[in-house]
């Protein structure tokens, strides 16, 4: 009887093992699916996410970069004037009867603007060959909403830039410190260019009305009493700076100074008048000074960092600029 049971036990036992049903397959599968779908939304979304991120910080490089590039080639300029067409002899008024002036004068300038595909580009005289190269801002977004505008001594430059995901604006303002100092109006024509120039001689070129011409011919030609008086003209020497007296501890900051080919304004980070009107101690503090030239001088023509500071660890000034900056020893 015993064994009879043990047997039929086994039988038991090794008739259940005939593997998986029907139903726990069916759950299996139903299992598996659901955990396929989630990883599958979950990885859309965040390819999704991923693209749309790639795609905006390349639209702001891109936008960065072509605001910062516009901003460093004309910050310095001697004569902008703002146009739409990118062929200079259409919007340059001169004599033609001199064409060795027209090229002379043609070499100094320099176009930025915005092509009809909304491209950056930036057109320079080759000097090795006498033609312009044009070099091609490398933008995988078009900017259809950038446009350049004039705002008295200033530029405000607008770059706007879309794709199918994204959009991005900047508007940055470049002070114009050369136009400012020279009282030069910016003509405006357009907004999808800038006609400019950085060099020094062209100053001598622009009218009264802000035109272009040369000596003798052309609406911008000067008479030879306003030659005479420009070449009175000179650009400032002093490159020694001994009015600015080093910060001390308890010591009174100098806010304004004069020489005899300038005046000067001076303030100060951190500011001292903000507390006691005094220096603090143990403090670094840094002096911008702003000079403004008196009759018969200009800074245009100024090397960079021309100017020393006495006691100062470091002077640095931009060339053709008024803005001096000097760094000074902890009080």
């Amino acid at each position: 009887m015993l064994k009879s049971v043990k047997k039929n036990r086994l039988l038991f036992t090794h008739n259940n093992r005939s593997g998986i049903t029907l139903i726990e397959l069916i759950i299996a599968i139903a299992i598996a699916l659901m955990v396929l779908t989630v990883s599958f939304s979950v990885f859309s979304f965040g390819n999704s996410t991923f693209r749309q991120g790639v795609n905006q910080y390349d639209i702001q490089s891109d936008i960065r970069l072509a605001s910062d590039y516009i901003q460093n080639q004309v910050r310095y300029a001697t004569f902008i004037k703002l146009i739409d067409t990118p062929t200079f002899n259409e919007f340059l008024e001169f004599d033609e009867g001199d064409p060795a002036e027209l090229l002379a004068i043609k070499q100094k300038l320099e176009y930025i603007y915005f092509d009809e595909n909304n491209r950056l580009n930036h057109v320079i005289f080759n000097s090795s060959n006498d033609t312009y190269s044009q070099m091609k801002f490398r933008s995988s977004f078009t900017l259809p909403g950038s446009s350049i505008i004039p705002d008295q001594h200033m530029l405000i430059v607008q770059v706007d830039a879309d794709d199918r995901d994204a959009n991005y604006q900047l508007n940055s303002k470049i002070n114009l410190p050369n136009m400012q100092l020279a009282n030069y109006t910016i003509e405006a024509d357009g907004n999808k260019g800038i006609l400019f120039s950085i060099d020094t001689d062209l100053i001598g070129l622009i009218s009264e009305e802000g035109g272009l011409g040369g000596p003798g011919g052309g609406s911008g030609g000067s008479s030879d009493d306003d030659d005479e008086e420009s070449s009175e003209v000179q650009t400032i020497n002093l490159a020694l700076i001994g009015n600015l007296t080093k910060p001390v501890h308890n010591g009174t900051p100098v806010t304004t100074f004069a020489t005899d080919q300038y005046t000067a304004t001076v303030s100060w980070n951190p500011n001292p008048f903000e507390d006691s009107g005094k220096f603090k101690n143990n403090t670094i503090y840094t002096a911008t000074v702003i000079i403004t030239p008196k009759v018969g001088y200009t800074v245009i023509g100024l090397l960079q960092n021309f100017f020393h500071v006495t006691g100062a660890n470091t002077t640095t000034n931009p060339a053709n600029s008024n803005i001096i900056t000097a760094v000074f020893p902890s009080t």
